[in-house]
């Protein structure tokens, strides 16, 4: 299991990916010739250095990335790439807040220094896991056979009915977008349709992990597997949630290669097609739902793909949508800009209730609640219709500056640290936890508390769910 860098290509790679980032530098500093453009451009350069450069440094070094490595390679792609294609249009309105609001320059150098000082600090407590444990043997592992499934038939039968459980809050308008966030934040029973949430991805992984790593092959196995995929996948398009069909076909990539094998051309393509024809559909479909209370799911969707092929606007669509994505710098500036506004949490209060946040909320009604993203959008619009978030960096930031912004950071980079190099790696257990654990790294909208919160849930209900399904082997090579 591995992916191999020769060492030319390994120095190839980074020599043309730092080319790149000094010509667009440069071609900033010459368009745009401030000093404070010149400083955001050497921070830039030094984020560039303690998260891209990792994730490269570690592939070559050990054949795959740590598991923090993802969330700082995606921290690159969301905010410090941004600010490099916008830096020289930020008097634009275009390039602001739902190209509205004009991005306050005052706070960009700072937003930046932001992004450094917290990636230093998971940096920081990377390094000191590292020191300590052996790298290599904790970055790679093998894969253990030493579970087996208690009962297939069983397996399948709990799988399917937790995927209509979905549908059907989907369909009842509880889960999804378009659903009240705030109730399903507040709710007393919210943490059922928490519990019932994770379980379809739960499942998902588990089946992929099963059919490519212990190598499950059977007709009746193979039949129900890819009905699962079709299923789930479905659900993702109804649900308006990007994410989930992305991360579907990260859960399938994951177990794929851990076990060795090769994709097919044909395989690269496909999902390089179904991933750029998803942005412009499922933007379409949330356009639709936003702003037709009253119509079905069914023709909601089938407009927004009949909508996003529409053949003179299809390449507009396509490219609005990933931009759009991928713009998430403006967001961080603006969570600056209005740090000594935001009263809703300060100063680290909410972090007591970490290591109880897996009570359900009829028990501790007090526990913070998720719904920070339409409270954000209230204080600069004064509306909730809609949820954004400043990225995990803004969260952070908005507790009281710098200092706890680090603070937090840290305390992220200490639990993914010991889920890299504490914990034992030969279970069934470990393969599904650390699969949706790189999912998660993969987004930086997520708000550090209910990241860490989501982390500790999921290791609570994981266990059950091991302890369900699975049972220990002493000598097994196989399932």
């Amino acid at each position: 299991m591995g992916i191999k860098l020769s060492r030319r290509l390994y120095h190839l790679i980074l020599s043309i990916l730092w080319g790149l980032l000094i010509f667009r530098s440069i071609s900033i500093f010459t368009s745009v010739t401030e000093y404070s453009v010149f400083i955001d451009l050497i921070l830039v350069g030094c984020i560039f250095q303690i998260s891209v450069y990792p994730f490269i440094k570690n592939i070559y070094k050990f054949g795959f990335p740590k598991i923090i490595d993802f969330f700082r390679f995606s921290s690159f792609i969301f905010l410090p790439l941004n600010y490099l294609n916008i830096a020289d249009q930020l008097n634009e309105e275009r390039v602001g807040i739902y190209g509205i609001l004009l991005i306050n320059k005052d706070f960009v150098t700072e937003s930046l220094f932001c992004v450094f000082i917290c990636l230093l600090a998971i940096g920081i407590a990377d390094k000191m896991f590292s020191l300590k444990f052996h790298e290599k043997n904790n970055v790679t592992f093998p894969v253990v056979k030493n579970v087996v499934l208690k009962n297939l038939n069983v397996f399948i039968s709990i799988s399917f009915f937790f995927i209509s459980i979905q549908f059907y809050l989907l369909f009842a308008g509880l889960i999804g977008y378009g659903a009240d966030s705030t109730y399903y934040a507040e709710n007393q029973y919210s943490f059922v349709l928490q519990f019932l949430s994770s379980f379809s991805g739960l499942f998902f992984i588990t089946y992929a992990i099963l059919k490519y790593l212990y190598d499950f092959d059977t007709r009746k196995f193979n039949f129900y597997y890819i009905l699962y995929c079709v299923l789930y996948f479905v659900f993702g398009l109804y649900s308006g949630m990007k994410g989930t069909i992305i991360f579907g076909i990260v859960y399938i990539l994951l177990p794929f290669y851990f076990s060795g094998r090769s994709l097919k051309k044909s395989w690269i393509v496909s999902i390089l097609v179904v991933g750029f024809l998803l942005y412009p559909i499922n933007t379409e479909y949330r356009e639709i739902l936003a702003h037709n209370e009253n119509i079905s799911k069914d023709v909601a969707l089938g407009l927004a793909i009949n909508s996003a092929f529409q053949i003179k606007d299809f390449g507009e669509k396509s490219s609005s949508s990933y931009n759009e994505r991928l713009s998430m710098f403006p967001y961080l500036v603006k969570s600056l800009e209005l740090e000594n506004k935001w009263d809703v949490y300060k100063n680290m209060e909410r972090y007591f209730y970490l290591p109880i946040s897996f009570i359900p909320r009829f028990l501790l009604s007090n526990k913070p609640t998720s719904d920070t993203g339409s409270k954000f959008q209230n204080l600069i619009f004064q509306d909730t219709n809609n949820s954004i978030t400043p990225t995990a960096y803004g969260w952070a930031y908005l507790e009281g500056g710098l200092i706890y912004a680090f603070l937090q950071f840290f305390l992220l980079g200490i639990v993914i640290s010991i889920f890299q190099y504490v914990v034992n790696k030969k279970t069934i257990f470990f393969l599904i936890f650390y699969s949706t654990l790189i999912v998660q790294m993969l987004v930086v909208e997520n708000d550090v508390y209910f990241l860490l919160a989501q982390i500790l849930q999921s290791v609570f209900i994981y266990s059950i769910y091991y302890k369900i399904f699975f049972k220990k082997i002493e000598n097994g090579n196989n399932m």
